[in-house]
C-alpha cells in the first residue's frame, strides 16, 4: 500500500497543474532583453486561462513575430506556479543549458532548482520541442534568451537554413516536491 501512496501523491500533484495552460498567442510588441546585450522583440504572449487539446505550432502572421510551439497540457507542466527567479545558465561550449529556478515543496520550504534542457528538448525541423533530446547539438546556445518561461533560439531546420524558435517550457516541466522534471511524453 506504500508503494501506492507513493505513486499517488506526485500523481494527484501533476493532476492539479493541469489546469494551468493554454495555446492561445497574442502579439506582444514590448522588447524584452536577454541579460546578454542582446534585445529581441514582439514575444508571443500565452493566455493560460484555457487549456489546449493539441500540439500545435503558432504564428501571429506579421513579419516581427515568431512561432512558438505549444504543448498539450493534459497531462503534467505549470513549474512556473510554484517557482520564481526562472533563468537561465548556459555554456554554449559545452552545449549546456540549464534552467534554473527556486522552487517550493509541499513542506512549504524553497531551494534552488535546475534542469538540463538538453535532456528533454529536441529539435524538430527548426523548431525546439518535446520527445526529442540534445537540441543543441543543432540550435545555437550562444543566442538562446528567456522571457518568463519561453526560451527563444535560432535552430537548424534540417534544409541548411535557420528558424527563430520560441517554445514555452511551463507546457513542459513541473515542479515535483520541490524538484524540476520534465514531463513524460
Amino acid at each position: 500500500m506504500a508503494a501506492v501512496s507513493f505513486v499517488f501523491k506526485p500523481l494527484f500533484l501533476v493532476f492539479l497543474s493541469l489546469h494551468v495552460a493554454s495555446s492561445l498567442v497574442t502579439n506582444n510588441t514590448q522588447s524584452e532583453h536577454n541579460g546578454t546585450g542582446s534585445s529581441h522583440s514582439a514575444w508571443p504572449e500565452i493566455d493560460y486561462s484555457q487549456k489546449p487539446q493539441f500540439l500545435e505550432i503558432f504564428s501571429t502572421g506579421d513579419s516581427n513575430t515568431e512561432e512558438i510551439t505549444a504543448w498539450p497540457q493534459d497531462v503534467c507542466g505549470g513549474f512556473s506556479l510554484s517557482c520564481s527567479g526562472i533563468h537561465l545558465h548556459v555554456v554554449p561550449n559545452y552545449g549546456i543549458a540549464m534552467l534554473v529556478a527556486t522552487c517550493s515543496s509541499p513542506g512549504g520550504g524553497t531551494g534552488t532548482v535546475q534542469l538540463e534542457l538538453n535532456n528533454g528538448l529536441g529539435n524538430h525541423n527548426g523548431h525546439i520541442g518535446p520527445a526529442g533530446s540534445d537540441f543543441a547539438q543543432s540550435c545555437d546556445l550562444s543566442s538562446i534568451a528567456i522571457s518568463g518561461t519561453r526560451i527563444r533560439i535560432p535552430c537548424d531546420d534540417g534544409k541548411g537554413e535557420t528558424q527563430s524558435s520560441v517554445t514555452d517550457l511551463n507546457y513542459a516541466v513541473m515542479n515535483d516536491y520541490g524538484s524540476l522534471f520534465f514531463c513524460p511524453r
